[in-house]
C-alpha cells in the first residue's frame, strides 16, 4: 500500500489576521469562480497580489510544510536531515 504524502491541511480563514509579515500558502478564488494555490506575501496589512482574487484561506508555510512529507533530493551532497 501506498503512503500518502500529504496530509490535510489546517486553513485559517480569511477574516483571521497573519501574525506576521511573510509569504503564506493560500487558495485563492478568481472572479470566475475558479481556484488555485499560491505563495502570497502578506505586508502585515493586506495581501500582496499581482492580479486579481480572493483570498479564501491561507495557512503559514511551517504549517504547509509539516502537512508534506517533501523528502530532500537524494542528490544533493548536503545531506540534511529532514524530519518525517
Amino acid at each position: 500500500m501506498m503512503q500518502e504524502n500529504i496530509n490535510k491541511v489546517e486553513w485559517k480563514s480569511p477574516s483571521k489576521v497573519p501574525p506576521y509579515e511573510s509569504q503564506f500558502f493560500v487558495a485563492v478564488k478568481y472572479p470566475n469562480g475558479l481556484g488555485t494555490y499560491d505563495l502570497i506575501p502578506w505586508d502585515g496589512k493586506k495581501w500582496v497580489l499581482g492580479y486579481t482574487a480572493e483570498v479564501v484561506g491561507w495557512v503559514t508555510m511551517t504549517d504547509f510544510m509539516a502537512s508534506i512529507k517533501a523528502g530532500w533530493p537524494e542528490w544533493d551532497e548536503c545531506n540534511l536531515s529532514v524530519a518525517e
